[in-house]
């Protein structure tokens, strides 16, 4: 029998650690009261008085019973032998007349005390009325708007700052857009554009941003205060539950890429007045973010615009802006190993000028450069998209011609030549140039295509230049 009242007091000490009702007796706030074995009343506290309506000496003492009606009478004696023997009861319903005859309805927890050898002592009970529970689902239904209002700010973030992942000319404008709209609790957000696109806008989009900008206008700016909260009053538009009120957000968010270097920001979104601040600091710190993304991503379009000039740099000849020698070579490595692998035919033309050492002597060097020039401009004006053209060294240029064969070579080699003979070259007039024409063929390596393009091409130079040759020898 010890044993088992042992384990008795262990079990309710442990019960009483986790209930989650108030026993305090001295609360203003909490009907508590304390019952001995009988259900007699020991104690209640000052909540219970002013609740009830009665006076101390008017319940201490007295059933508990005595306090309620009669269906509420037979449940407390069913349930009181369980708060005895096991502890506790949760919530059980229970109708309390007050002295002036209402009747509350009233939910009952309560804990019984035990003695060191396991004997029972006395309960402690709250009542909690239906405004109790009217509290706490509003505590609830605010902390799950508190939660929504995490999970928005959370996902409006992580989503600008995903636009860094994407490829650096990304059209941010338009993606920031579609992030900031897409919570429901955001009626619309409008980004102000760049000033060739703002007569785009639709007209409800023109009025807000030039509504923004009187707002700005009319107001101190500093770098401290560069966010406007406006209340509006609810719409038909926008129709908002009496809870929640309807706000407009305005603030500048620097931006390089506009004439005053700052674009505006407005966001109309639906808050209740506990939320408010919170909404605010989060858009400051979403401004913070948009900003920063922003200056990433000049950055990186800066970096990837070095990165273009020093590529085409290392691939064009600085004088006549086509291919260098260096790209040449690589184009045809590629060639080979398309003929090698898939067969594929490739012709390749030198292009040499007839006479221009006389052209530099005669005319200077600043001539022969612009002869240069406007000879690269037509042979690259004249060859088909496919076709590359490039500086092989001095006055000589290369074409590589893809899926082409030597006679077809042989042809646009023609073409060009004539249009050269025809063209009036600045300070010059009249000039002529000799081609030299090979191809692709099973066991010959690219230095012996080229070989054989240029026996062509010294063909053509001693039979009197301004003419087409090509080289079908073998090696």
């Amino acid at each position: 029998m010890e044993k088992r009242k042992s384990v008795l007091t262990e079990k309710t000490i442990n019960m009483i650690k986790k209930r989650n009702h108030s026993m305090d007796l001295k609360s203003t706030k909490e009907m508590v009261q304390s019952l001995n074995k009988d259900g007699i009343i020991i104690d209640v506290s000052p909540g219970w008085l002013s609740m009830t309506g009665y006076v101390r000496e008017e319940a201490i003492g007295h059933f508990f019973g005595e306090f309620l009606v009669d269906e509420s009478l037979l449940k407390t004696k069913r349930e009181f032998p369980h708060l005895k023997d096991y502890g506790f009861v949760d919530n059980v319903s229970l109708k309390v007349r007050r002295k002036d005859g209402v009747v509350m309805e009233v939910a009952l927890n309560g804990t019984s005390q035990y003695s060191d050898e396991g004997e029972f002592e006395r309960t402690f009970c709250e009542l909690r009325t239906l405004d109790y529970y009217m509290r706490s689902v509003h505590a609830i239904n605010q902390l799950l708007v508190y939660e929504k209002f995490l999970k928005t700010i959370m996902y409006i973030k992580a989503n600008i700052s995903s636009i860094l992942l994407n490829k650096v000319d990304y059209d941010y404008y338009n993606a920031l857009s579609e992030i900031l709209n897409e919570p429901p609790e955001i009626i619309q957000a409008v980004i102000e554009p760049i000033p060739e696109k703002f007569e785009f806008l639709d007209e409800n989009k023109k009025s807000i941003i030039k509504y923004a900008k009187e707002t700005f206008s009319k107001n101190t700016i500093t770098e401290e205060k560069k966010v406007f909260i406006i209340e509006k009053k609810s719409s038909l538009e926008f129709p908002i539950s009496s809870e929640y009120e309807d706000y407009s957000m305005i603030t500048k968010i620097n931006d390089n890429s506009m004439p005053n270097k700052e674009r505006l920001l407005i966001i109309d979104f639906n808050s209740s007045e506990e939320l408010l601040q919170e909404w605010i600091e989060a858009f400051m710190n979403i401004s913070e973010i948009i900003e920063s993304v922003i200056q990433s991503l000049e950055i990186n379009l800066k970096n990837k615009a070095l990165i273009t000039e020093l590529k085409r740099l290392c691939e064009t000849d600085r004088l006549t802006n086509i291919y260098n020698r260096m790209m040449l070579d690589k184009i045809l490595i590629n060639q080979k190993n398309n003929y090698e692998g898939h067969n594929k035919n490739c012709s390749i033309i030198i292009v040499d000028i007839d006479h221009f050492k006389k052209v530099n002597d005669t005319y200077g060097h600043n001539v022969g450069d612009k002869v240069l020039c406007e000879i690269a401009n037509l042979l690259k004006s004249n060859i088909r998209n496919t076709d590359v053209v490039g500086r092989w060294g001095g006055e000589e240029f290369l074409i590589i011609c893809e899926d082409t064969d030597l006679s077809n070579g042989m042809i646009l080699s023609e073409s060009l030549r004539k249009e050269i003979q025809c063209y009036s070259f600045t300070g010059v007039n009249k000039l002529t140039a000799s081609f030299g024409v090979s191809e692709f063929s099973n066991g010959v390596t690219i230095e012996q295509v080229i070989g054989k393009a240029d026996k062509a091409l010294y063909k053509a130079k001693t039979e009197g230049r301004n003419r087409v040759r090509c080289c079908v020898s073998s090696y």
